[in-house]
């Protein structure tokens, strides 16, 4: 396996633009609940077994730490990833389809909220 097959399996879609140019996305890291994006940690992607029931999210993985830091609007201003302060209207170039509307940008980051908080109600702490 490789990025373009990855990017081209089951839930994957590349399009060439207007312009000639190219653009993929594959719907990556798109949880609905707390369990999943656990188990994914836990047993594929970004594998870390057992340990994975004990670590807090946002030390589980960089792509995690950011995600937390943005939903609980926690500093980033020293880590490696940095979410763009302006949101989706801050991305110079296209995004997915769903998030060019804001109610849905809203519904799913509240849905986020609760999956970190469910998991910090669970672990009882949040490390990052």
């Amino acid at each position: 396996w490789n990025g373009a097959d990855y990017r081209q399996t089951p839930g994957g879609e590349q399009k060439m633009g207007t312009r000639g140019e190219n653009t993929g996305w594959h719907a990556h890291n798109f949880f609905m609940s707390r369990e999943s994006l656990r188990f994914k940690y836990k047993t594929y992607g970004h594998p870390l077994g057992e340990a994975a029931d004990t670590m807090d999210l946002g030390t589980m993985h960089e792509d995690l730490k950011l995600m937390v830091k943005c939903m609980l609007d926690l500093s980033d201003e020293n880590d490696t990833l940095r979410r763009v302060r302006e949101g989706v209207d801050g991305i110079d170039g296209p995004v997915p389809l769903a998030f060019r509307y804001k109610q849905y940008r809203d519904l799913r980051h509240a849905e986020m909220r609760r999956i970190i908080a469910e998991d910090e109600r669970i672990m009882h702490k949040t490390e990052i």
